[in-house]
């Protein structure tokens, strides 16, 4: 990663109006304001626990057996039909995810941002019990996610599981995290499932692949990643199981003066990481599994 103050000396050296968009933006975020960004103060974390709320009342509702599931279930007929042949030809399906009941539109996290995305794919052929076995466990191995350098689990307490995921983001500045993560599974029925995954801690890392790889203080926290959570969805059908990914997370909010240059651009990061995400889950759940013997593994 280039320091802030060499990024600031080339931009001296090069009009402003002919760098990329990314890298005015990556300037911006790796300057003064970026450093002093710290964690999240009381009233973005009390705005970002009510729009999470919101966000889980809208899942309890949909545990009512009679009630729609999935959230292509909440679209019109014809957005539903026209996305359910898309899935069943294979493709991925990545939105941004409406907004949940009793947020207006515009309403804002002072201080910070929420990326709500949402996606969906068919894994033909899948048990549902597998799947939410699969989900439950971080990846690993050759299916384990390109953000994702390593991963185990913690704790194990029947639904409940712990797991430890080191994270990088190699977007418009490359940031690393040491994560940990509360995922529980939830089953709604015989054809559907629930799986909830919170971040209980998230650490900025500095140095890494070095000897000198630590954790940054938290009053040096960048604010790139200040909570994330994911919720999967999983829906049996006859040709296999639906899943879907709603993903909320928050981090600081952009200097006013790279915004516009900011959300596209920020849109557009969100979006390839669910369709890598998704992707390399359909890879993950759709691959051979041992078959073991009466007598345990061979």
């Amino acid at each position: 990663m280039i320091a802030p103050r060499r990024v600031l000396a080339r931009a001296g050296r090069r009009p402003l109006a002919a760098w990329p968009a990314g890298a005015i933006v990556a300037l911006a975020l790796l300057g003064p304001a970026g450093v002093r960004a710290a964690g999240p103060d009381a009233p973005t974390v009390t705005a970002w626990d009510r729009y999470v709320a919101r966000v889980e009342a809208r899942l309890a509702a949909a545990a009512v057996p009679a009630a729609p599931f999935l959230l292509l279930d909440l679209q019109g007929a014809e957005s539903r039909l026209r996305d359910l042949r898309a899935l069943i030809a294979g493709a991925v399906l990545v939105a941004r995810a409406g907004l949940p009941a009793g947020v207006e539109d515009g309403e804002r996290v002072p201080g910070g941002l929420v990326h709500h995305w949402r996606g969906a794919m068919l894994v033909r052929g899948m048990a549902l019990e597998d799947a939410a076995r699969e989900l439950q466990d971080p990846p690993g191995g050759r299916h384990q996610q390109v953000d994702v350098l390593d991963s185990r689990v913690l704790r194990r307490e029947g639904d409940a599981t712990r797991v430890y995921l080191k994270l990088v983001r190699r977007e418009l500045v490359t940031v690393y995290y040491a994560t940990e993560h509360e995922v529980r599974s939830h089953r709604l029925g015989p054809d559907r499932a629930l799986i909830r995954s919170v971040a209980t801690r998230i650490a900025e890392l500095e140095h890494v692949g070095t000897p000198r790889e630590r954790e940054r203080p938290p009053a040096r926290d960048r604010g790139f990643l200040w909570r994330l959570n994911a919720y999967w969805r999983l829906q049996a059908v006859p040709s296999g199981v639906v899943v879907e990914l709603e993903s909320v997370s928050l981090s600081r909010d952009v200097p006013a003066f790279v915004a516009p240059l900011a959300d596209p651009l920020v849109d557009r990061i969100a979006r390839e990481s669910i369709v890598r995400t998704l992707e390399a889950t359909r890879a993950r759940l759709a691959a051979p599994r041992p078959i073991l013997s009466p007598g345990g593994p061979p």
